[in-house]
């Protein structure tokens, strides 16, 4: 009833990618007092990113793109406990993501591929990380022996140089990483 087919690769792969990445961070927590914490980081993101495009007919490379950066984010917070059962806090953290994260897309990037111009196979201009920006202010409070917990925050979160698309947005053409969308709102548990 089951037929087994095989799959194979192309002799004349269109598109061929590889990515090398290396990631680390540093982050600490400090009890100032019994009521008081802070905590801070850092983290950086490295890597290598190579497109090559080749034509599907005779297999010879029409296109060549190396992308490589090291992306640093940040984050910060406080933790104010006034009493037992309850605290306040605030945290700050930023994140950025790469162009070209939809890798299996190639420079689609209508779907999240690599957003570039290119002349005679040569990359003239590519586009640049996506920013965040994460801010949130809340509060946690415990009651009937632990078995209720109330939490209520709010939050901002900032997204910088998105990328946007002209009149066909699956092109490099138009405003590439004009964009900017901020989400705010609030949150409530029980």
């Amino acid at each position: 009833l089951w037929q087994r087919t095989g799959i194979a690769r192309s002799d004349l792969p269109s598109t061929i990618w590889q990515v090398q990445t290396m990631a680390g961070y540093l982050m600490d927590s400090i009890d100032i007092a019994p009521w008081l914490t802070i905590s801070g980081g850092v983290r950086f993101d490295a890597f290598d990113f190579q497109l090559r495009s080749n034509s599907p007919t005779t297999g010879l490379q029409t296109s060549n793109y190396n992308y490589h950066d090291i992306l640093w984010s940040y984050n910060a917070g406080i933790v104010l406990k006034p009493v037992h059962n309850g605290m306040v806090y605030a945290a700050w953290a930023t994140g950025a993501d790469i162009n070209g994260g939809e890798s299996d897309v190639g420079t689609n990037c209508g779907y999240g591929g690599l957003c570039s111009a290119t002349v005679n196979g040569e990359v003239i201009f590519q586009g640049q990380p996506e920013r965040s920006n994460n801010v949130e202010i809340g509060t946690k409070w415990e009651f009937f022996e632990d078995r209720l917990l109330l939490t209520a925050a709010l939050f901002q979160n900032t997204k910088s140089n998105l990328f946007e698309g002209g009149a066909n947005s699956y092109l490099a053409t138009g405003s590439l990483n004009s964009g900017k969308l901020r989400v705010r709102g609030i949150e409530l548990g029980l």
